[in-house]
């Protein structure tokens, strides 16, 4: 088998340098909408961009770029990661670059007040995240260290890395020479030392200018230094181009070597390479494959560590039981063998009390107890042993010791171990209940660690979306498209770009509700189930399923009918329109939605992988129930509740019926289902989930 080659880990400086200006052409204006923590050192930041929704993943100790795959998101967030959505969440992106030519990528954010904040990404020494605020301070940090030159502290000012004085990019051929000739160390050592160009990139220079890169960096020539300085610059040259082609070189095994910004002369031997239209697609797909194998390592472990968490919580609650039950059974005892010698120990009881109050000491009491055991006396002979710094004494009784409280007669003792035997029995009830509970858990995290098990390849590239999947929208039972609003500037959009002449427009006679239009670009006759069923979706979607109605009133219109013109003294807000001529109203639609699942097959699995060898992307749907049951059966109805669930609860409850209600095969797919793309179909207020 042909031997791998060494390979690529990380992004390096110059790489950093290029994905900084990409990311700054897609990401500048943005909005970052949210923020997840995939694992200790990777996030995921999804964006709202001129280009679309965009997920940036950051992680400190690789990479950065933007991703078309789907990484699955911890259900719950840490509290690291909740602290960094509340400072980030909302902030507007003004710009992405690197700070000098190091391995930092600085995110600057708009600031309502002051100075904008900064969320920067430090690519050395483990790698960290830290957020600065308006002032230069550090706010927060992922890991908080002290170095020789810096800290990384809160509150204390930020101090960027130390760089060198000079590094390539403004470097002059004087600058060059006097490096050179003032080493002690082989060329290329010398180049990535002394100008800030990373070994890999320092051995192109080298390979480019024709020049031993073992050769001692004082030896050179004044030809070989300018060749040398002829090559750097045509490095700046393509490093301040506009756009990048990436590519990923791999080796004779088909596997993923390297990834470069443009071609090297270093990995001429690399016959195999893939070229992408940017630097940040190749990036991706890189480590994809990568993250795959180390998230699926990653969640394993995870996984193991709560079963084994809670077996240990299981075995003890048994053990609890069995204990309680033991304890039970043995003050029940005790009791009924108090109540059957009730004489003897009252007589003893009474005797020892008596002679405490005539100012007897014990040892004068338990030397009377010794003559009374011979003589044969019933009360002296069962008892056993005194505890006077506790006021307790021991008796015998049928080979059982008891203790009992010498301040109290004999019915008191066997009383005071009737109700530990009644707490015992609590114990026992409520040990049973958490049992119950317990193993509940325990046998879905046994699933869940077999289903991880059984997992290949978790990552998959999300399928390109379609115009319409910003909006609400849904295909009809006759296969009409349906559009609709979430809010005012959608309803816009919708209306004033993608409503035309032979479309229908339909409304509420409520205020609050989408815009909605059937798409009809053949301008065929729209059927009546198409229009039942639209009226239903624009009803469900209005501010009447948050009042918790169960209907409500809706009309349908033709497009000229749609105006942003008011009548002469009346003010249209965003996303309102005037309607002109008369409104066709319908039959009032029942406020009830279906959210489907429906897996579109992506990829191919290796030939060696046993069962189900398609890759499946986990798509949702929704819209009412005739139209929803025609594309999948995989679904469930929702309707309105003021005391239901809404966001993220309905979103969690829905996506693990699906999961549950997956086949083997396909669950580890279906368990990829992002939760935001439950909620963005989601109706306004409350729902409670009738039929699944």
């Amino acid at each position: 088998m042909p031997k791998t080659q060494n390979s690529k880990k990380n992004v390096s400086n110059i790489d950093v340098y290029v994905i900084a200006k990409e990311l700054n052409t897609i990401l500048g204006d943005g909005f970052i909408e949210n923020v997840y923590e995939i694992s200790d050192n990777l996030l995921k930041i999804r964006c709202r961009t001129k280009m679309g929704k965009k997920d940036l993943i950051l992680d400190a100790s690789k990479r950065m770029n933007i991703t078309s795959y789907a990484y699955p998101v911890p259900s719950m967030p840490s509290q690291y990661c909740s602290a960094l959505r509340k400072h980030l969440k909302g902030r507007r992106i003004t710009r992405v670059y690197q700070y000098e030519l190091d391995r930092v990528l600085i995110i600057e954010l708009a600031s309502n007040t002051g100075e904008p904040w900064k969320f920067i990404v430090e690519m050395f020494l483990g790698g960290n995240f830290l957020l600065i605020d308006g002032e230069n301070r550090i706010f927060m940090a992922k890991h908080y260290k002290i170095y020789k030159d810096r800290r990384i502290l809160a509150k204390a000012d930020y101090i960027p890395p130390i760089q060198n004085p000079i590094h390539f990019m403004n470097m002059t051929k004087d600058d060059l020479t006097y490096i050179l000739k003032n080493s002690q160390l082989d060329l290329v050592r010398t180049i990535s030392k002394n100008i800030s160009l990373v070994g890999y990139i320092a051995e192109e220079m080298c390979k480019r200018a024709r020049l031993d890169k073992n050769k001692n960096a004082n030896f050179l020539t004044e030809e070989e230094v300018s060749s040398l300085f002829q090559e750097i610059q045509g490095l700046i040259v393509t490093l301040n181009q506009d756009k990048f082609s990436g590519i990923i070189y791999s080796d004779e095994n088909d596997d993923y070597v390297f990834f470069e910004p443009f071609d090297l002369l270093i990995h001429s031997d690399l016959k195999n390479k893939a070229v992408f239209p940017s630097f940040n697609e190749a990036i991706d797909e890189f480590f994809a494959k990568k993250d795959a194998k180390s998230l699926l390592s990653s969640d394993s472990e995870k996984v193991d560590k709560v079963v084994r968490k809670y077996e240990r919580i299981h075995e003890s609650q048994k053990e609890q039981i069995a204990n309680s039950k033991e304890n039970r059974e043995e003050h029940l005892f005790m009791g009924d063998l108090i109540y059957s010698n009730l004489i003897p120990i009252d007589n003893l009881l009474s005797n020892i009390k008596d002679a405490r109050k005539r100012g007897f000491d014990w040892k004068t009491i338990l030397e009377r107890l010794k003559k009374g055991k011979e003589l044969k006396i019933e009360e002296a002979l069962i008892f056993h042993r005194a505890y006077p710094k506790e006021a307790k004494i021991a008796v015998k009784l049928d080979d059982k010791i008891i203790r009992l409280d010498f301040r109290k007669n004999a019915t008191e003792n066997a009383t005071h171990y009737y109700k530990l035997a009644k707490r015992d029995k609590r114990r026992i009830e409520g040990a049973k209940s958490a049992l119950k509970q317990t193993k509940t858990i325990l046998d879905e995290k046994q699933i869940e660690k077999e289903l991880t098990d059984q997992q290949q390849i978790s990552l998959i590239k999300q399928p390109k979306k379609q115009w319409y999947e910003k909006f609400r929208w849904f295909k009809s039972s006759d296969g009409f498209l349906v559009i609709g609003g979430k809010d005012a500037s959608s309803n816009e959009v919708i209306v004033k770009k993608y409503m035309e002449k032979n479309d229908l427009y339909l409304h509420t006679e409520i205020r609050g509700a989408p815009s909605t239009v059937i798409k009809n670009p053949d301008d065929k006759t729209i059927p009546e189930l198409t229009i039942k069923e639209a009226s239903s979706f624009a009803a469900s979607y209005s501010n009447a399923w948050r009042e918790g109605w169960g209907s409500t009133k809706i009309y349908y219109v033709h497009p000229d009918q749609v105006t942003k013109s008011p009548n002469p003294g009346e003010y249209l807000s965003k996303g309102s329109f005037f309607i002109q001529g008369e409104k066709t109203y319908l039959p009032p639609p029942f406020l009830e939605l279906s959210i489907g699942l429906v897996l579109e097959v992506v990829g191919q699995l290796d030939e060696g992988i046993a069962g189900d060898k398609n890759i499946y992307f986990p798509r949702i749907i929704a819209g009412p129930q005739s139209a929803i049951k025609s594309q999948t059966k995989h679904l469930v109805r929702i309707k309105p509740q003021g005391n239901g669930l809404s966001g993220g609860k309905l979103a969690e409850k829905i996506k693990a019926y699906f999961v549950s209600g997956s086949t083997e095969d396909v669950k580890k797919w279906v368990n990829l289902i992002d939760i935001n793309h439950i909620i963005h179909f989601l109706p306004p207020g409350n729902s409670y989930i009738t039929k699944k």
